[in-house]
């Protein structure tokens, strides 16, 4: 993403998951992070290490439009 964007960083220490992709089709609350995620033209990530580590990225321009 090019420009400036707010950026939120939640990880833990448990297992991680398996597949992510399979795991966001099956939980509602990971669906609706990711829609809202999406309404906002964002960019969101999960990685698996030592726990999982989801970065979540909006741009604040959009942010601000939306107010």
């Amino acid at each position: 993403m090019t420009g400036k964007n707010y950026s939120l960083k939640l990880s833990d220490k448990g297992n991680g998951f398996v597949d992510s992709t399979e795991l966001r089709k099956g939980k509602l609350g990971l669906r609706l992070v990711d829609g809202l995620v999406k309404q906002l033209r964002g960019k969101i990530e999960q990685r698996n290490e030592n726990g999982v580590l989801w970065k979540l990225q909006i741009p604040i321009e959009h942010v601000v439009a939306c107010q």
